[in-house]
């Protein structure tokens, strides 16, 4: 990137894009400490389990069995799509934005060097994942949240964090609904 293109950009661009390399380079970092450090000897905490998976398919596992060039078509449309909504500020939060852009190019360039993408977070009771897949839930996460809220509480600004926020302070203050079990 060309000197001062992050400081050039508009505020929501620019909390996507650099949201967007943060997710990139914390997901290359634990692929390479995965694939580096867990190949042979998984680490059991507990609660979780950190393996190195190999996953040829989409999200949550689906299409293992689907060919690579229909994976990556898929992951294209999906990482292309993302990326032209975040760039026309269409995704709110621009963090939310951002993450979902990250965790998707970071899976992207992981199956584009590697033929699939490395896994490693081990619930037992989930499919198999990875920072990417975590900055890509939590995106569309806040992406959800703060489309009801906003149709809530009025159009979505760049304060749709702190405005959430605030709903559910409130929500969970003053508007809370007591239950009779006796009437």
């Amino acid at each position: 990137m060309p000197s001062g293109f992050l400081v050039g950009l508009r505020p929501a661009r620019r909390t996507a894009v650099l949201a967007a390399l943060i997710v990139g380079m914390l997901d290359l970092v634990t692929k390479l400490a995965t694939v580096w450090w867990l190949a042979d000897a998984p680490i059991d905490l507990g609660f979780v389990r950190l393996v190195s998976h190999r996953n040829p398919g989409i999200a949550f596992s689906l299409g293992n069995n689907a060919p690579f060039a229909v994976v990556v078509a898929i992951t294209v449309v999906a990482v292309v799509a993302i990326g032209v909504a975040a760039w026309r500020e269409a995704l709110r939060p621009p963090l939310a934005a951002g993450l979902m852009l990250g965790g998707g190019l970071a899976n992207l360039v992981d199956r584009l060097i590697s033929g699939s993408v490395v896994d490693m977070v081990d619930l037992g009771w989930w499919p198999v994942f990875n920072v990417a897949d975590i900055a890509l839930n939590v995106g569309v996460a806040l992406v959800v949240l703060t489309s009801i809220l906003g149709e809530r509480r009025g159009p979505v600004t760049d304060g749709a964090w702190d405005n959430a926020v605030a709903a559910l302070d409130r929500a969970a203050g003053a508007d809370a609904v007591m239950v009779d079990d006796d009437a």
